[in-house]
């Protein structure tokens, strides 16, 4: 699981595995609260850069709009034969359908819009 607002925040540098992992993720996600700003820039480049072994996929979830090219850091980090699955959830404002469905299309992944 990983954050992002105007900067990145990750439970673990790692693959979680444990009952303690899973149970530190809950205490997180619960005291985790709103920030400023959507730019999942690094959240993507420790996804894709960090974890070893790659994802199987990803849910990239957001409530707002973002200035990042994230269409594009994607095409450069998730290429091979092998490519990461994304799927792609937007909360609340369906302006970001657009580009959501497109992440979605290019990376195998579906697109859900959550009123």
């Amino acid at each position: 699981v990983v954050f992002f607002y105007s900067d990145t925040n990750t439970i673990s540098q790692q693959w979680m595995k444990s009952d303690a992992d899973k149970q530190n993720a809950v205490q997180v996600i619960t005291a985790q609260g709103a920030g400023s700003g959507t730019d999942p820039t690094g959240a993507f480049q420790f996804a894709f850069g960090t974890l070893n072994p790659l994802p199987d996929c990803i849910y990239y979830m957001t409530d707002g709009q973002t200035n990042a090219d994230v269409l594009g850091l994607l095409r450069g980090l998730n290429k091979g034969p092998n490519k990461t699955t994304v799927h792609t959830i937007a909360f609340a404002d369906q302006g970001l359908e657009f580009v959501m469905k497109q992440i979605a299309a290019e990376n195998n992944g579906t697109y859900i819009f959550v009123p």
